[in-house]
């Protein structure tokens, strides 16, 4: 009977952890140098990624973010979102506007030059909090 009970409470525990939901993997942050390289969010299920973590982007800069689907996901536009951490940053609020598999936004011409954190969510797959940093010409 003790084995039993035992053997159920491992599989609870097993079951349990599959069915916790999306990730949140909000502690993505901003490390190190920034990247001029293009930025990708890479979507799949219970998978999220952004490259570069660190984007570099100058004033007027008009950057677009494809969206890749891995592994046989398919992503739907409508649950895919950005959002400025810190409030004032509206020009980091941005949805896909179009069929495109797509997401742009324009870092505006007065903008500091800071580090400006964003999440990412995907409705269903979790979100990240990667940066984009405005540098100088």
């Amino acid at each position: 009977m003790n084995k039993k009970c035992v053997i159920l409470a491992g599989l609870t525990v097993v079951l349990s952890s599959c069915a916790a939901g999306p990730r949140d993997n909000s502690s993505y942050g901003p490390t190190g140098q920034c990247s001029n390289g293009n930025l990708k969010f890479h979507v799949g299920h219970a998978y999220l990624n952004v490259t570069p973590r660190n984007k570099c982007a100058r004033r007027g800069e008009t950057v677009t973010a494809t969206i890749q689907e891995h592994g046989g996901f398919t992503v739907d536009m409508d649950k895919v979102e950005m959002a400025p951490k810190q409030g004032g940053n509206s020009w980091l609020a941005e949805k896909n506007d179009s069929d495109r598999l797509e997401i742009t936004f324009t870092v505006p011409n007065n903008q500091a030059f800071a580090d400006y954190g964003y999440l990412l969510k995907v409705t269903g797959v979790g979100q990240l909090d990667p940066v984009v940093r405005v540098v100088e010409d």
